[in-house]
């Protein structure tokens, strides 16, 4: 079960049962990934977010910094790890760390331009921080810059995800 494709597999289907809000069999795939796939970015992606929404920040934390310890990841590992490390940060009450972790990877998604990792970050930063980030925000109803459905570029699993984070109240 080592091999990276099968770690691939596992990594994505923690990922999706997060999405779905299932998170004991998002664990149970942690199982493998802890034991197999110390050396795959997104073994580590999906890790981090799984913990994250399971409400250990701190192994949240430990597993977002392997991402990049471990090299090779691409943005949008990157991407989801800052949505897991934010919500680690916020629900740990240090604002500061969660806004410097999205500030970063809305930076470097903004740079590629690929609309649903930036719609995921924008939106963990008003979950997680309360307020919109410069860049703006989309998807989000009765937000400036924010659809009417309320969806945006965001599938309902990341729109889960995000409402399963820490939140604060909308400071504008």
């Amino acid at each position: 079960p080592g091999g990276a494709g099968t770690i691939e597999a596992v990594a994505g289907r923690a990922i999706s049962n997060a999405q779905l809000g299932n998170l004991d069999e998002a664990m149970a795939a942690l199982d493998v990934i802890v034991d197999h796939g110390s050396e795959h970015p997104f073994a580590h992606v999906a890790a981090a977010l799984v913990l994250a929404l399971a409400g250990d920040a701190e192994g949240a934390l430990r597993q977002a910094a392997a991402v990049e310890s471990v090299g090779g990841s691409t943005y949008l590992d990157r991407a989801i790890t800052a949505v897991a490390a934010a919500g680690a940060h916020g629900a740990l009450g240090d604002a500061e760390a969660a806004a410097t972790v999205l500030d970063g990877a809305i930076a470097e998604c903004l740079k590629v331009g690929d609309v649903v990792a930036i719609a995921l970050l924008q939106r963990a930063h008003v979950r997680v921080l309360g307020r919109v980030h410069p860049s703006g925000v989309a998807g989000v109803a009765g937000v400036a810059g924010g659809g009417p459905d309320g969806g945006g570029a965001l599938g309902e699993g990341w729109v889960n995800v995000i409402e399963a984070l820490p939140a604060r109240e909308h400071v504008a």
